[in-house]
This record gives C-alpha cells, structure tokens and sequence, in this order.
C-alpha cells in the first residue's frame, strides 16, 4: 500500500459512494454487453436457420430457459464426466465420451426450451446444429485448456 492510499473504512461517505457506484457501473455495463451480444446472437442464429418467433421477448424467455435448464443438465453432465474420468483410462475415449455427454446434454436443453417456450418454433436441424456447434466449441477450449495445464 502506498503512502496516499486510504483504506476502504476510513473513507469519509462520499467517496464510498462515489467507488460503490463506479464499480456497479463498471458490472452493470459488461453484463449488458454480454446480454447484447447473447441476445442478438441469438436473433441472427435464428435467422440464418429460419427460426419464426413472435416477439422478443419470446426470444429472452427462450434465452432464459436455456440458461435455467442448462445450468441444471451442467451439473447432471459434469457428475457424468467425473464417473467417466474416474474409470476410463484411454484419453481418446474419455474425450469422445466426454464430447457425446455434452452434445446430449446441449439437445436436451434446447429440446426442453423450445418445447415450453410456445413462441419459438426451432426446427429438428437447427437444435441439432447448435448442439454440436457448441459440443465442439467446449470440446475446443477443453483441449486447450489441458493443454496448457501439462
């Protein structure tokens, strides 16, 4: 800590203020970016694979449900892949085991979205398309990241 530096407690109300505000800015500006990004990515997804919607937000309830049913087939998938990583000892079947848990988990999510969400009508190939799309994405920066670890 330097000379000039006050700590936190010690600052007078002002300038707490002034540094909770600043940085809920600094949160609230990259969650909207990402959000931004999801979300219309998500519209030219559907476009390019002539997905009909009536809204929206029938679009931010189909982004929603497939974070919510995600996060829950994530963890189901990780338990999965720790069993398999726990008794398969051959690298090569482990990673195409591990790539096959997640494309079953990506269509399940999808699948489970499009059918509560009545709005948006994805056609088969386009769920299946966007499975394997980020089945291999996350197989990718897995790779990666492994390699990086050895």
């Amino acid at each position: 800590m330097r000379k000039n530096d006050v700590p936190f407690k010690h600052l007078n109300l002002k300038s707490k203020l002034t540094i909770i505000i600043s940085i809920s800015m600094i949160f609230f500006i990259g969650l909207s970016i990402f959000l931004f990004a999801v979300f219309f990515g998500a519209i030219g997804f559907f476009r390019i694979f002539d997905v009909s919607y009536a809204s929206y937000t029938s679009i931010s309830l189909f982004i929603f449900v497939c974070f919510l049913v995600g996060g829950v087939f994530e963890v189901i998938g990780k338990i999965l892949i720790t069993i398999a990583s726990i008794s398969i000892e051959h690298v090569t079947l482990y990673f195409c085991l591990k790539f096959m848990i997640d494309l079953i988990m990506n269509l399940l999510t999808f699948h489970i979205a499009d059918q509560f969400v009545n709005d948006v009508l994805v056609p088969s190939n386009a769920l299946l398309i966007a499975a394997i799309f980020l089945s291999i994405a996350e197989a990718v920066f897995d790779m990666k990241y492994t390699n990086q670890t050895d």
